[in-house]
C-alpha cells in the first residue's frame, strides 16, 4: 500500500511540473508621451521548451503598459504609465487568462493615489501593491468576496519606485531607479502597516528597474543603463550580501523565473528577452536570447 501511495504522489507531481505556464509581458516604448502604447504578449511555456508565442492582449485594454503581475488566481494585473502624464492619472488592468492564453478583461483599477503606476506586486495574503512612480507614493488595495478591488490606504517611499517583489518570507522589496537602492518593508502581521526595514545598496548599478527572488530566496535586480543584473544573498540575520552579477542586454526592465528555475529577463531600451540557466556553481548561463521590440516587465503564472 505505502508504494502505490508513493506511486501516486509521483504521477502528480510530473502531472504539476509538466503543465504550461503563461507568461505575460506588456510591450512599452521609452519616454514620456501620452501616445505610447503596446499590448501585452502571451507565451505558453512548458518546462525548458522554448517559449510558443499565443495570442496577446490587443493595447485597446490599456494605457502605456509597465510592468504585471500574476495573483494565485492566475489574475494578470498590468500596471498603466499612461505615458507618465501626473496629476492622478494612473491604473491598473486586470486580466483573467487561463491555461491556454485565453484572457477576459476584467476591469481597471484607478483612484487611491495612482499616478503613473509602474511596479504592481501581489502579497501572500493577495493584497495588491501598486507603485507611482513620479509621486513615490504606494498604493494597496483589497479584494472583497466578489473579486471588487477596495483602496486598502497608501504609504510613501523616497526617489521613484519601479518594480516590486516580495521575498519567500513575506517581505516587501522596491527597486529605487533614482538612488540605486532597493528598499525593504515588513507588513505588520495585525495592522497590515508597511514598516521600513532598511534598504538595500545596489554599488555599480545604475537605473535598477527589474527585481525578482529565486525560489532559495536570492534577489535579482536588474540595472537598465549598464545591461546588467545583480544578485544578493541574505544572511540569517537578513543582512544582505552581495553576490556577483553578469550582463543580460537590452536594459533588463523585468525579470521572473520559471517553475523550472530558468531567469527571463526582458529588455526594454533595446528589447529582447534573454533566458538564463544556472550551473552547478551557481553561475549564470545564457541559455537564449531572442531579439523583440521595447519590452516592460514580465511576469510567470
Amino acid at each position: 500500500m505505502k508504494k502505490l501511495l508513493v506511486s501516486l504522489a509521483l504521477v502528480a507531481l510530473m502531472a504539476s511540473t509538466a503543465a504550461a505556464q503563461i507568461v505575460a509581458i506588456p510591450k512599452t516604448t521609452p519616454g514620456d508621451s501620452p501616445a505610447y502604447n503596446g499590448p501585452i504578449h502571451l507565451f505558453s511555456l512548458q518546462n525548458t521548451k522554448p517559449l510558443k508565442p499565443l495570442a496577446p492582449i490587443p493595447e485597446t485594454y490599456l494605457n502605456d503598459p509597465s510592468y504585471s503581475t500574476f495573483n494565485k488566481k492566475g489574475e494578470l494585473f498590468v500596471g498603466n504609465r499612461h505615458g507618465n502624464v501626473q496629476g492622478g492619472v494612473g491604473s491598473v488592468s486586470r486580466f483573467i487568462v487561463d491555461n491556454k492564453g485565453n484572457f477576459t478583461f476584467n476591469g481597471t483599477i484607478t483612484g487611491n493615489g495612482l499616478d503613473a503606476v509602474h511596479g504592481v506586486a501581489i502579497s501572500p495574503k493577495g493584497e495588491l501593491f501598486a507603485a507611482s512612480h513620479f509621486t513615490g507614493t504606494i498604493s494597496r488595495f483589497v479584494f472583497d468576496k466578489t473579486g471588487m478591488a477596495i483602496p486598502n490606504g497608501t504609504f510613501e517611499t523616497y526617489g521613484y519606485p519601479q518594480a516590486m517583489a516580495f521575498s519567500p518570507e513575506g517581505e516587501l522589496f522596491i527597486a529605487d531607479s533614482s538612488y540605486n537602492i532597493v528598499r525593504r518593508y515588513l507588513l505588520n502581521p495585525v495592522t497590515g502597516a508597511a514598516i521600513p526595514n532598511g534598504e538595500v545598496a545596489v554599488i555599480g548599478g545604475d537605473g535598477l528597474h527589474g527585481l525578482t527572488f529565486s525560489a532559495k530566496g536570492e534577489m535579482f535586480v536588474g540595472s537598465i543603463y549598464n545591461d546588467t543584473v545583480f544578485r544578493f544573498l541574505f544572511d540569517s540575520k537578513g543582512t544582505p550580501v552581495a553576490n556577483g552579477s553578469f550582463p543580460a542586454s537590452g536594459g533588463p526592465i523585468g525579470l521572473a523565473f520559471s517553475q523550472s528555475g530558468e531567469l527571463f529577463v526582458t529588455g526594454h531600451l533595446g528589447g529582447g528577452i534573454s533566458r538564463f540557466t544556472f550551473d552547478k556553481a551557481g553561475n549564470s548561463v545564457l541559455k537564449e536570447y531572442t531579439p523583440t521590440d521595447y519590452l516592460g516587465g514580465i511576469a510567470i503564472y
